[in-house]
């Protein structure tokens, strides 16, 4: 199956949802699927853009067998509502683009953060005629361990 994970946080970021995404993608590679991953540029937790990842607008890597197509955000290391709302507006705009970009997936993973990636999510939905799945990271600790075992 060809799953195509959508979050913008993910592998280097060390916390939040970024190890539980990243092990999740990396699971469902080892279980034989194709994964591509749609996130942000790495910022996490220090609200910077990484410096590796600094002045792109886009990138790809792979990790782990996972293909890993990265976009800009609007970020500041002041986490008032102004940024946040400039954060989830930039990685809902540049994201979908970089989505379209790749194979076909047969289902969509998704998680809600940011809340505005729920316009491209559904776009990408239409666009590809397949399933979206909601993930939420309390749900998915116990998928992990389903994984694991």
């Amino acid at each position: 199956m060809r799953i195509l994970v959508y979050s913008s946080n993910y592998h280097p970021e060390p916390i939040g949802i970024a190890p539980l995404m990243t092990e999740l993608a990396e699971g469902l590679v080892a279980k034989g699927h194709g994964v591509r991953v749609v996130a942000a540029m790495p910022n996490y937790p220090q609200r910077k853009i990484y410096p590796d990842y600094r002045g792109q607008l886009y990138c790809e890597e792979e990790h782990n067998g996972v293909k890993i197509q990265r976009c800009y955000v609007a970020v500041h290391p002041d986490p008032g509502v102004i940024t946040r709302i400039l954060l989830g507006s930039s990685f809902a705009l540049f994201s979908f683009f970089h989505a379209l970009k790749g194979w076909r997936p047969d289902i969509i993973l998704w998680t809600n953060q940011p809340m505005l990636a729920v316009i491209p999510v559904a776009c990408l939905k239409l666009i590809y005629g397949c399933p979206v799945v909601l993930c939420q990271p309390k749900d998915l600790q116990s998928s992990l361990a389903l994984l694991q075992a």
